[in-house]
């Protein structure tokens, strides 16, 4: 069960998304962490 609604997490994904073009990124790696789970909850 996540802490956060679903909202809260697609507008991380999408802010990661934006700051990835932005800067020329085609890829993000994230394992296992704390990180990941901020980022979508799991």
């Amino acid at each position: 069960m996540s802490i956060f609604s679903d909202e809260v997490y697609d507008r991380r994904q999408a802010e990661l998304g934006r700051r990835m073009e932005r800067q020329g990124v085609d890829v993000f790696f994230c394992p296992p962490s704390g990180d990941l789970e901020y980022l979508t909850g799991t």
